[in-house]
């Protein structure tokens, strides 16, 4: 059970920011789809490492909880103010 506590802090930490109106950081173009890459990959690499023997069925179940987080936090951020999908 220890093994989930980063993945799952990792997301509360994007749960709590995505609720913000306004997020501190760099206003360069397109830099916030390189920032979900990283984080929503960071997040796929913990969730996998939570499971010992590494499997490519869990690999799979990874790759589709990280998925399915991202796209409720995205849906669930369409209701911030302030905020674009």
């Amino acid at each position: 059970m220890k093994r989930w506590i980063w993945p799952l802090i990792l997301a509360g930490t994007i749960f709590m920011a995505s609720g913000s109106s306004s997020i501190v950081g760099p206003d360069i173009v397109s830099i916030d789809k390189v920032a979900h890459f990283l984080i929503f990959g960071l997040i796929g690499i913990l969730v996998l490492r939570c499971r010992k023997p590494v499997t490519w069925k869990w690999a799979i179940c990874a790759f589709l909880i990280t998925s399915g987080y991202g796209a409720f936090d995205e849906f669930r951020q369409s209701f911030t103010p302030g905020r674009s999908v």
